[in-house]
């Protein structure tokens, strides 16, 4: 029998207590490149990518020896090589395949600025975006210059003290259990 959530503070709760260690576990798992663009077992909500594997390992090699670089900056580099292989809008493999390779660099390149909203208005995370806080809102937000996203400072009140990336998975996952203005 599927749970009913009545606020979001049980929805968080919920996917602290089922889906965060496995995530992690997912994300540390990846410990080689064919890891970071195919992903692991354990993440099993992530997305894999399926183009040509030699120019993605490439990249990663670049970025890693790279430096200290933003999040933003990785993905817009894994975003160009999706884009050169004729992938321009595989934004959620874009964006998984980034947070691999930045939730294992030492220190870690997560995302910080921006939860990321791929999808539509009826799934993954824009979908539960577009549940929780309506389309209008959505639409207000999102960063004219980045695709698909919002600044993570006007999710705070609904999801306080969580990273980017965890407020992502839970739109995600959770994204037909939010209702409009669904209470904290």
């Amino acid at each position: 029998m599927a749970k009913t959530f009545t606020n979001v503070r049980d929805i968080i709760d919920d996917y602290k207590d089922n889906y965060l260690s496995n995530i992690k576990d997912g994300l540390a798992a990846c410990k080689t490149a064919n890891d970071f663009v195919y992903g692991k077992p354990l993440d099993a909500h992530q997305r894999r990518w399926s183009g040509r594997f030699e120019e993605i390992v490439n990249a990663i090699s670049l970025t890693l020896i790279s430096g200290s670089i933003s999040f933003e900056e990785l993905y817009d580099f894994v975003r160009k090589i999706y884009s050169s292989n004729g992938h321009p809008n595989a934004y959620l493999a874009m964006y998984d395949t980034a947070l691999r390779i930045g939730y294992n660099l030492s220190p870690q390149i997560l995302p910080e600025k921006f939860v990321y909203l791929y999808g539509t208005s009826k799934t993954g995370p824009m979908g539960g975006a577009t549940n929780l806080f309506g389309s209008a809102w959505v639409k207000k937000h999102l960063v004219k210059s980045y695709p698909h996203c919002i600044e993570t400072r006007y999710f705070m009140a609904k999801f306080p003290n969580l990273p980017s990336w965890e407020i992502e998975s839970i739109l995600c996952i959770y994204a037909d259990d939010f209702k409009y203005h669904m209470p904290l």
